[in-house]
């Protein structure tokens, strides 16, 4: 007899960054392995960052809205776009920059208000939303996530044999910093292709 919800109720394992082969050594130092600093966000956990996270861009979109039609006028139209595109929070490196450095797509550092029509972007002078993924910020999102994920994942196997394990906590650090300045970039890509294409 099949049980329907069985599946749905059962609690799924906790998933440490340093495994329970090295827990003694993390004890030792005075870190609790079951602590947030070595456990990874269950996917509950993220589903309800996900959902606060949506609900805070949509406010800061309706916020946007208000300011600018008293600014500028009720026909402008705004509408958010990921730096780091949404295919990049799916999969591997979607549970690297979620679970491990904490972040969300809807993050302020990753999301940019950009014209949603070609007036709004004459009225504005900033780049048109372009509707989609860029496909080259993909491309070089994906692949500077996996460099700072195999950074990190040396930094852990390192601190699990020498017991450094502010290694572990620099190349976090050190990750979300490098991911922020990637979105960043990409901001100022999208700028600079809007002032190259209105000097043609």
């Amino acid at each position: 007899m099949v049980v329907f919800g069985k599946r749905g109720s059962q609690t799924p394992p906790v998933q440490h960054l340093i495994g329970n082969e090295h827990h003694h050594l993390l004890r030792a130092v005075g870190i609790d392995p079951n602590g947030p600093e070595n456990v990874f966000p269950s996917q509950h956990d993220i589903d309800e960052r996900l959902a606060k996270g949506r609900a805070a861009l949509d406010r800061r979109l309706e916020e946007v809205h208000r300011n600018l039609a008293v600014q500028v006028g009720p026909e402008i139209s705004m509408r958010p776009f990921l730096l780091i595109p949404e295919s990049c929070w799916q999969g591997r490196t979607g549970d690297f920059l979620m679970k491990f450095l904490d972040f969300s797509p809807y993050d302020s550092v990753n999301v940019a208000f950009l014209p949603a029509d070609q007036l709004t972007s004459a009225i504005m002078d900033t780049p048109l939303h372009p509707g989609a993924e860029i496909q080259v910020f993909v491309d070089a999102a994906k692949t500077f996530i996996a460099e700072c994920e195999s950074r990190v994942a040396q930094a852990a196997s390192k601190a699990g044999q020498t017991g450094e394990f502010q290694l572990v906590t620099a190349a976090r650090t050190e990750a979300k910093n490098m991911i922020i300045a990637l979105a960043m970039t990409f901001a100022g890509k999208l700028l600079e292709a809007h002032k190259a294409a209105k000097s043609k």
